[in-house]
């Protein structure tokens, strides 16, 4: 079976020279994966989740860690295989508002990847 999974990360700022850690920013991520046992899909996607975590010294000589910090959702895939349009995630609303819709509007970046229009 596939599923789709909401990922949680934050960084952490250590500084050189106090070593006191600070959190400095947080992205979600969408990943798609295969689970044979339903049993084994947390611990499968735990060790999934965990493979993205890093560390290395940005140019102000602070160490910087990207650490895993929860999995936010898990949604099974349903199509047979995944091609163009295949539906990966989906989020739906009871009753939706236009500040609902703001929400959305506002917690989300703008599209990177679309080309530019005029």
């Amino acid at each position: 079976m596939r599923y789709s999974a909401r990922l949680l990360y934050e960084s952490v700022l250590k500084n050189v020279l106090t070593q006191i850690p600070k959190v400095a920013d947080g992205k979600q991520k969408l990943v798609v994966f295969e689970c044979g046992e339903i049993e084994d899909l947390m611990a499968k996607l735990t060790r999934i989740a965990k493979r993205d975590e890093l560390e290395f010294e940005n140019v102000f000589s602070e160490t910087v860690q990207w650490l895993f910090r929860e999995v936010l959702e898990v949604q099974e895939i349903i199509g047979q295989k995944i091609e163009d349009g295949t539906e990966v995630f989906y989020r739906l609303w009871q009753d939706p508002n236009p500040v609902d819709f703001e929400y959305l509007r506002r917690t989300e970046t703008e599209t990177w990847c679309l080309p530019h229009q005029a």
